[in-house]
């Protein structure tokens, strides 16, 4: 039975450990996106400022086309960020399950020892 209870908590740790990891990914890619996301506006920038005349008409014609492919794909970014933040959230909330049981197998196991020692 302690036997059993120790494995128990050594799969919680190791659940746990493996959420926080997860959690540590998801925070990464965030910010990667968020890079990404600055890096292309800095770049559509210089290339518009070195080549505003040849471009200009491009623009022009082109502006509505381009608001609503951006705005897509803004969408779909906000849409990712908003699941990432809410798998985030079930994470911890995991995470807060699995230290609630890994706190009543720890005082489950001190039980039995003390029963043990008594014995």
């Amino acid at each position: 039975m302690l036997l059993v209870l120790e494995n128990q908590i050594v799969n919680l740790e190791i659940s746990i450990g493996g959420v926080k990891e997860t959690f540590k990914v998801v925070e990464g890619r965030i910010e990667e996106l968020d890079l990404m996301r600055v890096q292309l506006r800095d770049y559509v920038v210089e290339a518009f400022n070195a080549n505003w005349d040849v471009m200009k008409e491009a623009l022009n014609a082109s502006i509505d086309d381009q608001t609503e492919k951006l705005t897509k794909k803004n969408n779909a970014l906000k849409a990712m960020v908003v699941a990432l933040k809410e798998k985030t959230k079930a994470m911890m909330e995991k995470i807060k399950e699995l230290e609630g049981e890994l706190v009543v197998c720890r005082v489950a196991m001190g039980k039995m020892m003390l029963a043990s020692v008594l014995k």
